[in-house]
């Protein structure tokens, strides 16, 4: 099974180029001040956004149901390089499609 945790960091880190190889075709992502996005959407916004220079995720939980659906939670610590920290509490839900495991769905609340 792939390792999730590196994934999202990946997304956090890496932008728009892992978004479009990791999503789903009808993915769904809610932002808090941005608010509900699909795929096309979710492709322009990443690249419109400067990446995140560091991610910490801790109180994270997986759940795992029936090899198809895999679901994480946690709460990420994440900086921009000349900008402020953002913490957020974050869920994600990863498919699998044939032997590829896909995110398609990802949520954020600033706290």
């Amino acid at each position: 099974m792939m390792d999730f945790w590196k994934t999202e960091e990946r997304l956090w880190r890496e932008g728009a180029p892992a978004y479009e190889e990791l999503m789903t075709g009808d993915c769904i992502m809610v932002f808090g001040p941005v608010g509900i996005l699909e795929r096309d959407r979710i492709a322009e916004s990443i690249r419109a956004a400067p990446r995140w220079s560091s991610v910490e995720m801790s109180d994270q939980i997986v759940r795992e149901h029936g090899g198809k659906v895999v679901i994480l939670a946690y709460r990420a610590r994440a900086e921009r390089e000349g900008g402020g920290a953002y913490d957020a509490c974050c869920t994600s839900t990863y498919i699998r499609e044939g032997d590829v495991w896909r995110i398609a769905h990802h949520q954020q609340s600033p706290v």
